[in-house]
């Protein structure tokens, strides 16, 4: 009888423990998406800054060649686009399962009643099952919107450099030094 009780006892903490690591790592899941999102509007202001600037060169400087500007802008929209595209796929809602509905699970349990009234923690045991499943899911796709954004980012950094460098060559050229 001491057994059984320290063997629910435990089952219990550990699924204490799975309901806390699930929770946290939907938080971890609500920061990415977030993330993802503020990737998506520094792109779109990047883009409408970018634009500005490429109709202000065209118009006021005419030492810029329209065919400077567009081997310019060409590169940076396509790193910018492509950005976009991967904070698109953070954000994206992927299917993580849902745990069975309470019909489901009354169905289960009728299905297998002789185990749950015979083993003392059975129902413990569908609890830990249904945590881990619903824990490895969401846990699997968090890091593949962890991927994602990174890679958005880098191709941020990528269309930032582009920009420093197409700009001080753009500053060169109305100055007159090249």
């Amino acid at each position: 009888m001491e057994q059984a009780s320290q063997e629910k006892r435990l089952m219990t903490e550990i699924i204490k423990y799975g309901k806390y690591a699930l929770e946290m790592e939907m938080k971890r899941e609500e920061s990415l998406i977030a993330q993802a999102n503020q990737m998506a509007t520094a792109f779109s202001f990047s883009t409408a800054a970018l634009y500005i600037l490429f109709q202000i060169g065209l118009e006021y400087y005419p030492s810029l060649s329209s065919t400077f500007l567009v081997i310019a802008i060409a590169p940076i929209t396509y790193f910018l686009l492509l950005s976009l595209l991967f904070a698109f796929l953070a954000s994206w809602r992927w299917n993580q399962g849902s745990f069975h509905t309470a019909g489901d699970f009354f169905n289960y349990v009728m299905q297998h009643e002789k185990q749950f009234i015979e083993e003392d923690y059975a129902f413990l045991t569908e609890w830990k099952a249904a945590l881990t499943e619903k824990h490895s899911r969401i846990y699997t796709l968090n890091n593949r919107r962890g991927v994602f954004i990174r890679i958005s980012m880098w191709l941020f950094i990528v269309v930032l450099v582009l920009v420093f460098i197409f700009g001080t060559i753009a500053l060169l050229k109305i100055g007159g030094i090249i």
